[in-house]
């Protein structure tokens, strides 16, 4: 479990809640799911839109919950600007309240990450000892390999509950028998465009947030469209496991 005054995590989760749009439990649910994350290597930002909350997210959140001037109503990016700018760690992960994160997020955006590195290695090892690439081109070589493999972007799939169908995201099943309650469809955030890729999924180092202004698109499908600008400027790497849920 961790708090938003840790010193220099390596990840900020930045929660956005909005007044009467979800439950008390769902919220609960959501903040639960954050406490069992299987770290201590993160920090949480709760953001509520607008200055009228309910009391009791405030009593029972395990993380302080820090509401707003002003309601924005932007679907929460005004709140995930807050969040990119104030936040302490390198990596930003961003959800909604009623949304759940698996207690291996971490370690899945780790292990990602570092299959990444030894992919880099694994190249530049290569091309070195390759007698056929002459040595002034192995550089060359090695720059051009390791630009497909980015540390500055990690999207991972998530499962998307109680959805039925939401065009091209929907890529397959997942034990879904007739007459269940809830549909379990699997999004994996490739490509990264509208209806394919969810706000949840990328995970993006900060710097880089800021050197686009922030959360600079407060359209309703904003996260689509500056994940697509993301990944064909900086690539990405890919978690291969769902590391979440998206509840709509």
């Amino acid at each position: 479990m961790s708090f938003a005054n840790m010193k220099n995590p390596k990840y900020s989760i930045i929660v956005v809640h909005y007044q009467g749009t979800v439950s008390h439990d769902i919220f609960m649910r959501g903040m639960e799911s954050i406490k069992n994350i299987d770290s201590d290597d993160y920090e949480v930002l709760v953001y509520h839109d607008g200055p009228l909350i309910d009391l009791d997210v405030i009593k029972e959140s395990p993380y302080p919950v820090k509401p707003t001037d002003v309601r924005y109503n932007d679907f929460g990016h005004s709140l995930r600007d807050i969040g990119i700018r104030e936040a302490k760690g390198e990596y930003i992960i961003h959800t909604n309240a009623d949304n759940v994160f698996y207690p291996n997020l971490i370690k899945g955006l780790n292990s990602a990450l570092d299959i990444a590195q030894l992919c880099k290695i694994s190249i530049q090892r290569d091309i070195e000892y390759d007698p056929d690439i002459p040595s002034d081109q192995k550089i060359v070589e090695i720059r051009k390999y390791e630009a497909l493999f980015s540390d500055n972007i990690i999207v991972y799939p998530i499962y998307l509950m109680g959805v039925h169908c939401m065009g091209a995201a929907v890529m397959t099943l997942r034990d879904f028998k007739p007459g269940d309650p809830v549909v379990k469809s699997l999004m994996t955030g490739y490509p990264a465009v509208p209806y394919c890729i969810d706000a949840m999924q990328l995970v993006m180092r900060r710097d880089v947030w800021l050197s686009y202004g922030g959360w600079y698109d407060k359209d309703r499908d904003s996260d689509g469209t500056m994940y697509r600008r993301f990944v064909r400027e900086h690539r990405a790497t890919y978690a291969t496991e769902p590391l979440g849920e998206h509840w709509p």
